[in-house]
């Protein structure tokens, strides 16, 4: 048994990894999760970018404005 990656998008599967057989085989093909979105894929692109004062900064942001975890802390 082998497994494949891959995605589908609403009419079409498209592989990522290499098919590591050849010839015609029986398959079972498994939806894991919805693949990510554009605007997820956006935000990916930046992870990992932000020191840890920006970071407070977004969160004082935020806690002003009522927003996530934080909201109601101290700035």
């Amino acid at each position: 048994m082998y497994a494949v990656k891959g995605t589908y998008d609403g009419s079409a599967f498209h592989v990522k990894d290499r098919i590591p057989v050849k010839g015609e085989y029986e398959v079972i093909i498994t939806f894991v999760r919805p693949a990510p979105g554009n605007s997820q894929r956006e935000i990916l692109k930046y992870a990992g970018i932000f020191d840890q004062e920006d970071v407070r900064i977004m969160e004082r942001i935020m806690a002003e404005r009522g927003e996530g975890e934080t909201a109601g802390a101290e700035p």
